[in-house]
């Protein structure tokens, strides 16, 4: 019996090393997997967290820009307005309603320049994240900006210069952006690209969200 453990032990003594080396190969699979589900789950976790600034961004913008078109202008937002520019005017002087108006735009301005830039952060990373898709879909939401900017320019400066005369389809042109008078995108051109330019955004942040 003795003779037979002895010629038996150094195939024992093989087995255990085999089935520790297997054990440890095991191990290291296992750790290797969880290592990457852990990165996956990280990475699905980053991109959700970014898709949903990057939206968050976006609306924020547009609710800027919306609130810029608003065509109403309340007394007390003109009284605001006048103070915060700290124009020293009266409301008799003839100058005083094409003043307090360009006072009230700049004012209403303000918070579209702070979204525009608090965007083109989560954009420029997305873009490296995601890819060029994102700077594509950007730079039509900042076209949608600078349409509206080019228009209320040129809107205060017909309303107050006395030497500009634009022609009357330029200035019903001009309204129509500056002016929001209904939520239906399809009677409102502006509103309509504005809104086809966030749809492409809202698209590629739901592949990430939706993941």
């Amino acid at each position: 019996m003795d003779k037979i453990l002895s010629a038996i032990q150094p195939y024992i003594s093989l087995v255990k090393d085999l089935v520790t080396i297997a054990s440890i190969g095991i191990a290291g699979y296992v750790a290797l997997r969880g290592l990457q589900a852990w990165r996956d789950q990280l990475k699905g976790t980053s991109d959700y967290q970014l898709a949903k600034r990057l939206l968050k961004a976006t609306y924020q913008l547009r609710n800027a820009l919306q609130r810029v078109r608003e065509p109403f202008i309340k007394p007390g937002e003109f009284a605001y307005a006048v103070k915060e520019a700290q124009l020293d005017i009266k409301s008799s002087d003839k100058d005083f309603h094409a003043a307090s108006t360009a006072a009230v735009y700049q004012m209403r301005w303000k918070p579209v320049v702070e979204a525009s830039q608090a965007l083109d952060l989560e954009a420029l990373e997305a873009e490296t994240v995601w890819g060029p898709d994102v700077r594509a879909a950007i730079t039509t939401i900042w076209i949608n900006v600078n349409t509206l900017n080019n228009a209320l320019g040129a809107f205060l400066e017909d309303m107050g210069s006395p030497f500009l005369t634009l022609d009357e389809e330029y200035r019903k042109h001009f309204r129509s952006i500056v002016y929001s008078v209904t939520d239906d995108p399809e009677n409102d051109p502006y509103l309509k690209s504005l809104t086809s330019a966030i749809k492409v955004i809202e698209e590629i942040a739901h592949r990430y969200i939706t993941k």
